[in-house]
């Protein structure tokens, strides 16, 4: 069984133990919150005022956590595709106004949410569910001050996935992700060179990101390091990825996925 799960793993850094455990943890965790919001405990007085809206991020973000750890235990992914629409009703839920209950908006400049919305995005096209895509940015636009406008890469991508983008040329300070813009602005003959140079210090940037490290200090809360947008404008730039598809934290098999699977653009 053991050899079963270190030949199908796609991270590296993932172990059986750890995984099986946190696997565990997500489903009872995802259960809990459906119970809590099941029986309306979130009307209870000593309950903060957007609990009900906390509630289904959670839910949501423990979904989206199964998933990746779906993808890194080397899960089929074509099963993969058919479990990850559901994420986006309850990103809906947490993040549309709503008539009766709070709502917690999403803002791209907190790098968390920045990472778990390209992320987002990138899985979405990837995965072959192109009409989310705007869904997706309508979550944005709820504070759209707050996030349209403000990040070049951001609304590049948005252009070319089909959804109306708003012309900017600021960028957040997301830094290795300045790499990735250059890429897609650049010569196609210079786009290999500079993803390879993304992918390397991708990791050491994201340092701000509650996952980060986690597969030293908390080995039973690790689900795989992945940056999907690697995948995502390689895909729709149509880059040779011949020279940096064997490196840490590209979804090569995502991408050969999209790419054998008839995904728009990624052909």
């Amino acid at each position: 069984m053991a050899n079963d799960f270190y030949g199908k793993r796609r991270e590296r850094f993932l172990n059986e133990e750890p995984a099986l455990q946190y696997r565990n943890d997500l489903i009872f965790l995802i259960n809990s919150s459906l119970d809590f919001i099941d029986n309306g405990r979130y009307n209870k007085e000593e309950h903060r005022e957007d609990a009900w809206a906390l509630s289904n991020w959670e839910i949501g973000n423990d979904k989206f956590d199964l998933l990746v750890l779906d993808y890194s235990e080397g899960r089929p992914i074509a099963e993969i595709a058919k479990d990850f629409p559901e994420l986006l009703n309850w990103n809906e839920r947490c993040s549309l106004p709503h008539p009766q209950y709070k709502t917690i908006p999403f803002y791209l400049a907190e790098t968390d949410s920045y990472d778990y919305f390209l992320s987002l995005l990138s899985l979405a096209k990837l995965l072959r569910n192109d009409k989310q895509i705007a869904r997706y940015v309508a979550l944005l636009d709820v504070k759209r001050e707050g996030n349209r406008g403000r990040d070049e890469l951001f609304e590049i991508l948005l252009q070319r996935l089909g959804v109306p983008s708003v012309p900017t040329r600021k960028r957040l300070e997301h830094k290795a992700h300045w790499i990735l813009l250059e890429a897609i602005q650049s010569a196609p003959e210079n786009r290999p060179k500079l993803m390879q140079e993304f992918l390397k210090k991708w990791y050491a940037c994201m340092r701000g990101c509650a996952w980060y490290g986690l597969h030293t200090k908390r080995p039973d809360r690790f689900r795989g390091y992945w940056c999907f947008e690697a995948g995502l404008v390689t895909c729709l730039w149509q880059i040779d990825d011949s020279s940096y598809r064997d490196l840490p934290f590209y979804p090569k098999d995502l991408v050969d996925w999209a790419r054998g699977n008839g995904v728009a653009g990624c052909d």
